[in-house]
């Protein structure tokens, strides 16, 4: 940092592709840290260090992380600023990768920075690699080989034309498409390898223009056919030019010299490559040509697709019968449990090991997401307990992602009617028939239909996009979280989505799934939402939390079909009993200089929130929250904290108004009982969330000591809700 005159350095947990699985070479936070969690970001400077991470990985990273370190529970970029800013004078200079950040979170670094003196400056050389050195794991080695054309929906040349096509019918005739995502590469060349845990995929770009083809990779690594493959086209337009990895920046720099348009999708390029294109030479979207065509899987995908599901079915029906005669022995724990499934997964025809780290988990543990057993230290399984397994598997023929809750005892009832209830949301969504291109979180909504009638919801999406052997999350599904830019997504013929409806009681987890495709339906081009053959035995998940919607005004009536208690509203002239810690007085929390917390913070709560959730923001200022922390609250950190619930952001964001309005208003005397409180704004309509569970997605309820503590519910942090991996 001295020689490169940086008073700051800025290091995440991305990879140069932004991969939602990262390899060991990558691993670059974790090794400089010590935390081994999946999402943070830390920052050092010249005598300090600190690390910032979610609620998931809270009690992790003060198990893993040394002396050496400041723990920041929180994942604002305003947080990291706002200590940056007290730790570097003045005139300093703020550094990061600019290929290790995407084009939006660089975005949101320079525009928090913007007038505070501080320089942010892009470096090239990864400070982080330097140190680690000789050290640094080996880049992979394995081959990159050819998927069998029985295993392929088409033919690269073909898919390469439809993609010239798209460039040809833009209003903006872009002359060539970049791809980063390394799923893209891999789609679009029929090529696989094994670079990153749980995903076929290797380390490449690829620049396609009008006239060739560049692919950057390792050479010495693609198999004797698969090198065969992509030269079969030489010389001419399917002619592709095997280039170095490394070699990506230059040749895109020299490419953008001439008279060119290059068409990328900002979520996976980093800011490093966007920032070698001229702006006038830039088509930005969201998502490349390449990443929606992908998503809409042609007849024989989806073929493929099925017969793999029809295979991972057989194993764990096995894995089920497996349970039922094991568990009441008391032989199985979540770790045993966990390796039993892979294993039977392995044993069938065509598997390339799990899609993801497999999730068994019993009794409370059920209701974490992200939980993953560990040998030695997981639960035994009871018949008297419900138990979760979500797993999956690659198969050269598609990958899957499968839920499954069971339990041998005598449920609860709210675990039946909960579970009952996204059984019913299931079946509404198969049944659907909708317009083509109808928006994917107006068809989502029927998923939730059943819960909103006694007052149940989740606050995340409910589905996402599966891969043909490719990554077990797909970007640009057909219903997407509308917190990202997936969600403009429309549904239109063969897009498949796993979805799968969650609500989360304390004592574990109720599951049900469909694997839904959409299909062509009678005149019109209408579009019939079904399950598939293989969906019909062992679909798709998604993992979804219990709420109260309390922004819906006829939730806080008893109803006698939910075995829910409704809330009373938050009345702060009622009497609280002192012996409840949770009911402190308001005045009674920690106050920030010149901040008053009296009248002004009670009439906010009582206007926007009921009386668990008033209890919530009382205790979050008891932990140092202040009435200044509120009143700053913006979407944008909304969007950081993964609050994507509609009705939990108009609260807060209600709230937030209202404090300001007390500032910008005269604030009567203690003494005056006549002062009268502006109305909270109403929600701007009951619209759900949609899909993308894992587009950037950080859970806020995932560590057993939260889930001891009462669950997610009993803190602030519960308005956003859980999203599954």
């Amino acid at each position: 940092m001295r020689d490169h005159g940086v008073h700051a350095y800025i290091v995440p947990s991305m990879d140069a592709h932004m991969s939602e699985y990262i390899s060991k070479r990558d691993a670059r936070l974790g090794w400089l840290t010590g935390f081994t969690g999946s999402a943070g970001t830390s920052v050092v400077t010249k005598d300090k260090a600190a690390l910032w991470t979610d609620s998931r990985y809270w009690t992790q990273a003060e198990r893993e992380l040394d002396c050496n370190w400041e723990l920041q529970r929180t994942t604002w970029i305003e947080s990291i600023v706002m200590w940056i800013l007290e730790e570097v004078p003045v005139g300093g200079n703020i550094s990061l990768d600019p290929f290790l950040f995407s084009v939006a979170t660089w975005k949101s670094y320079s525009q928090a920075l913007h007038g505070s003196g501080r320089t942010l400056l892009p470096l090239e050389t990864n400070l982080v690699d330097q140190v680690w050195g000789d050290q640094r794991p080996p880049p992979s080695s394995s081959e990159i080989y050819s998927l069998p054309a029985a295993f392929t929906g088409s033919s690269w040349q073909e898919k390469v034309a439809g993609i010239r096509q798209q460039m040809e019918q833009h209003v903006r005739r872009p002359t060539a498409v970049l791809l980063s995502g390394l799923e893209e590469t891999a789609w679009l060349f029929n090529l696989r390898g094994d670079d990153i845990p749980y995903n076929p995929v290797f380390y490449s770009y690829t620049l396609l223009t009008n006239t060739n083809i560049s692919l950057f990779v390792e050479e010495s690594r693609l198999s004797a056919a698969a090198r065969e493959s992509l030269r079969s086209g030489c010389p001419g337009p399917l002619c592709v030019e095997l280039r170095e990895y490394g070699q990506v920046s230059a040749h895109l720099h020299n490419y953008t010299r001439g008279n060119v348009t290059v068409w990328l999708g900002t979520e996976y390029t980093t800011y490093g490559l966007y920032g070698i294109v001229p702006q006038e030479k830039l088509l930005e979207e969201s998502y490349s040509p390449v990443m929606t065509a992908k998503a809409v899987k042609n007849a024989r995908e989806q073929e493929l697709l099925r017969a793999a599901h029809v295979r991972d079915a057989v194993a764990v029906i096995q894995y089920l019968l497996w349970l039922e005669k094991m568990v009441p022995q008391g032989r199985v724990n979540e770790f045993s449990g966990a390796q039993h499934i892979d294993a039977l997964r392995r044993a069938q025809q065509h598997s390339h090991g799990p899609s993801f780290q497999s999730i068994s988990a019993s009794g409370l543990n059920a209701a974490l997401a992200h939980y993953s057993p560990a040998n030695g230290s997981s639960r035994t399984l009871s018949v008297g307990e419900m138990y979760l397994f979500d797993t999956g598997g690659q198969y050269l023929d598609g990958t899957t992602d499968i839920t499954r809750t069971v339990h041998w005892g005598q449920p609860t009832p709210l675990q039946k009617e909960a579970y009952t209830r996204v059984l019913m949301g299931s079946i509404d969504l198969s049944r659907l028939v909708f317009p083509s291109n109808t928006g994917g979180r107006t068809v989502e909504s029927f998923a939730r239909r059943a819960l909103w009638d006694v007052g149940l919801n989740y606050g995340h999406g409910t589905g996402h996009g599966i891969g043909n052997f490719l990554s077990v999350h797909e970007s640009r599904a057909p219903a997407a979280a509308p917190s990202t830019a997936a969600s403009a997504s429309h549904v239109t013929a063969g897009f498949l989505c796993a979805p799968g409806s969650v609500p989360v009681p304390r004592d574990g987890t109720g599951r049900a799934e469909v694997l839904p495709s959409a299909v062509p339906s009678g005149p019109g081009a209408m579009l019939r939402r079904k399950p598939s053959n293989a969906g019909e035995k062992e679909p798709g998940h998604r993992k979804l939390s219990l709420q109260r919607s309390s922004s819906f005004k006829d939730f806080a009536k008893s109803k006698v079909s939910s075995p829910v208690p409704s809330e009373k509203e938050f009345n702060l002239e009622e009497n609280i009993p002192e012996n409840d810690p949770s009911s402190a007085s308001p005045e009674d929390a920690p106050r920030s200089s010149g901040t008053k917390l009296g009248r002004k913070w009670r009439a906010v709560i009582s206007r926007t929130m009921n009386r668990k959730m008033g209890r919530m923001a009382v205790k979050a200022l008891a932990e140092g929250k202040t009435l200044e922390d509120f009143k700053e609250l913006k979407e944008t950190h909304l969007n950081e904290l993964h609050i994507t619930d509609p009705q939990h952001r108009a609260k807060l964001l209600t709230a937030a108004e209202l404090l300001l309005d007390y500032d910008t208003a005269s604030e009567p005397e203690d003494g005056d009982s006549s002062e009268t409180l502006p109305s909270p704004l109403e929600p701007k309509g009951d619209i759900p969330r949609d899909s993308g569970c894992f587009e950037e997605s950080e859970t806020l309820d995932s560590s057993r000591e939260e889930a001891e503590l009462g669950g997610p519910e009993e803190q602030l942090g519960a308005l956003s809700m859980a999203q599954s991996p």
